[in-house]
């Protein structure tokens, strides 16, 4: 038995079992030390590729994205999900689940169903195919998911949250004063503290929220937070939306309603604001299937404005080659913009921290060896697009 397998079931009723997903090497890199097991899980999909349902993700799918994570996992036990319809008998289940493994390096697959599909499970661990087991909801059969949070009035990707680390004084205020105070700028506001603990979260940005369940006693110190406090606040809301029914969520929602939301017109981050509609998402997905010939001669006709420029800047980025005149100089302006005064890092800002960094006395030899090549490569670029030796 794998020595990471067993390391999981000495843990059974002893302690806590920690496990994340990841879709890709740089994430999973980030977790492994961290986490008992990894998971690239189906959920991909709707994360990753805007799926109404998990059941469309193929066995090519999770394939391609766990050999990514497969580079970023040393520690933790890797499991892979077996996607829908790919272990409907002993003989698919085995067959399928065998290319997994051999593909990916993983550990263990994942199969969702219990009991339905018992008979494929003890088949697998009789062919010696490690397989880890799917509690709870089950996107792969489930008709209808029930929402866990209170749903934006008007935006379906945001859900409206309270810190809990916070004393919930917005119970006892108008939905007028607590927008006043919520969305008001922090030069006009006496104290942070007058800002209610209230946020929305993104769900398709893919947060990762760690459970309480997992914060242990040295991790709540660091954060300052205090248990009793958190749990005080917790009964506070939940009494509060006992006695209060439907109005509790409408006052929310009301503080949330008719506000006009910020237009982002960098179609590159304009994307974590909103799902890409279902009109599109085929179109999508042959883009996603079309050799770079054939994006550069077909016309795609979406009807979500984000998607054209997405579609410009994912050719120019892979296949700059195939790009015609006109483009080629789009591309650079664009490129040459983004230097300059872009949505992040502009190149003196780059240079800047650079420098800092490179002034550290802590640095290897090897390290500052790799930040001048960075150097370097930014200064030939930057030649490349005209910038001017000032700016660079």
């Amino acid at each position: 038995m794998n020595t990471k397998i067993k390391n999981i079931l000495n843990k059974k009723n002893k302690s806590k079992i920690l496990c994340l997903t990841a879709y890709s090497k740089n994430f999973a890199e980030l977790i492994d030390k961290y986490v008992d097991i990894t998971l690239i899980g189906d959920s991909l999909g709707s994360v990753l590729y805007n799926y109404d349902t998990t059941k469309k993700v193929t066995l090519a799918n999770m394939i391609d994205h766990s050999k990514s994570v497969r580079l970023g996992v040393k520690k933790s036990l890797m499991v892979v999900d077996m996607p829908f319809n790919t272990y409907r008998s002993n003989l698919s289940a085995y067959k399928n689940a065998k290319r997994v493994i051999k593909e990916t390096k993983c550990d263990a697959v994942k199969l969702e169903g219990g009991k339905k599909i018992i008979t494929q499970i003890k088949y697998l661990i009789k062919k010696k195919i490690p397989v880890m087991g799917h509690l709870g909801l089950l996107p792969q059969s489930a008709k209808r998911f029930k929402s866990k949070g209170k749903p934006h009035p008007e935006l379906k990707s945001d859900v409206i949250c309270a810190d809990l680390s916070r004393e919930p004084r917005f119970l006892s205020m108008t939905s007028e004063e607590i927008k006043a105070r919520l969305f008001a700028k922090s030069t006009d506001l006496v104290s942070p503290d007058d800002r209610p603990g209230l946020m929305t979260i993104k769900v398709n940005k893919a947060p990762v929220l760690l459970p309480m369940s997992h914060i242990t006693p040295a991790i709540a110190a660091r954060l300052g937070l205090g248990g009793e406090q958190l749990r005080q606040n917790l009964r506070l809301l939940r009494d509060t939306k006992k006695n209060q029914g439907s109005a509790f969520t409408e006052h929310l929602q009301t503080v949330y309603r008719g506000r006009t939301p910020v237009i982002d017109s960098n179609p590159d981050t304009a994307l974590y604001g909103a799902f890409v509609p279902n009109s599109d998402r085929s179109l999508v997905q042959e883009v996603q299937s079309s050799s770079p010939a054939e994006l550069r001669d077909r016309s795609f006709v979406f009807t979500d404005p984000r998607l054209p420029e997405l579609l410009f800047r994912y050719r120019a980025r892979n296949w700059p080659d195939l790009l015609t005149e006109q483009e080629q100089a789009l591309w650079r302006d664009f490129c040459k913009d983004q230097w300059l005064q872009g949505d992040h890092l502009t190149i003196s800002q780059f240079n800047a921290a650079l420098a800092d960094e490179q002034a550290s006395v802590e640095l290897t030899d090897k390290q500052q060896s790799a930040l001048a090549d960075l150097a370097r490569w930014v200064a030939e670029n930057a030649k490349v697009l005209g910038l001017s030796a000032a700016s660079v």
